[in-house]
């Protein structure tokens, strides 16, 4: 943060099912440890709240770790306050739509089968410019879905899959361009968060040099594509992996 006082720094930690015990209430204080520890104003620092086991069924997939349609939705707007972002966010087309029964990470190798229903929200999302790892295409499949043409759903399959570098461009020159660097969390609310911006790039630093042939510098990535705002986002995984520390 020091290096770069030229930007605008944002950190959002997501709690889970790992940051609360749901039979006594006590949570891991592992956001306040991070917050206490980090050189940032506290209007920049967010937290995504989880303090007991109904929230926790209401916002996350029960066979898979991640956040479901209404976590991410709700992660989503939180983020627009945290990023200072005036815009209201964007409505869903119509209601929650059943695209079939899952199963995931969580239900992976588990003796008895466990599955759920993957619920998602249409959106209706303007005209955008997509690479996916330098590729142009779309990040995620969400109209071969609600066509009933996406075969079984699950997280990537809907959302999109982890890739190195996501880069969306909107054309709206008059906003700022955010770099999102986090993890799968992340994959949800990627194109939402997009809109509000001209160019938004998100990067996962597991697969950044495989995916785009490059070791990632964070200083020369932000000059060459004039990012203004930078957002880490994920779980206490996250903050902890070596894999996700920036160099350079």
């Amino acid at each position: 943060f020091a290096a770069h006082p030229e930007l605008d720094f944002y950190v959002y930690y997501i709690e889970k099912d790992t940051d609360v015990n749901f039979e006594t209430g006590e949570k891991v204080p592992a956001c306040e440890y991070l917050f206490d520890r980090l050189d940032l104003p506290q209007d920049r620092l967010g937290r995504y709240e989880v303090n007991d086991f109904g929230e926790f069924s209401l916002r996350f997939y029960r066979t898979d770790h991640h956040w479901n349609e209404w976590g991410s939705y709700r992660g989503y707007a939180e983020l627009l306050d945290l990023l200072g972002v005036e815009d209201a966010p964007l409505n869903s087309t119509g209601d929650s739509v059943d695209l079939g029964t899952f199963s995931g990470s969580k239900a992976t190798g588990a003796a008895a089968a466990f599955s759920e229903t993957f619920y998602a929200f249409p959106m209706e999302f303007p005209e955008m410019d997509i690479t996916v790892n330098g590729t142009p295409g779309d990040y995620g499949n969400r109209e071969a879905f609600f066509a009933g043409e996406g075969g079984e759903p699950s997280y990537g399959g809907f959302y999109g899959w982890d890739a190195g570098e996501v880069a969306v461009s909107t054309g709206r020159a008059d906003r700022e361009n955010l770099l999102i660097l986090g993890e799968s969390y992340d994959n949800a609310v990627i194109k939402m968060l997009a809109t509000h911006f001209n160019h938004t790039y998100a990067v996962d630093l597991r697969y950044y040099e495989a995916y785009m042939g490059e070791t990632f510098s964070f200083s020369d990535y932000v000059e060459e594509r004039g990012i203004t705002q930078v957002l880490l986002i994920g779980n206490i995984d996250y903050y902890l992996m070596d894999e996700f520390r920036l160099e350079g």
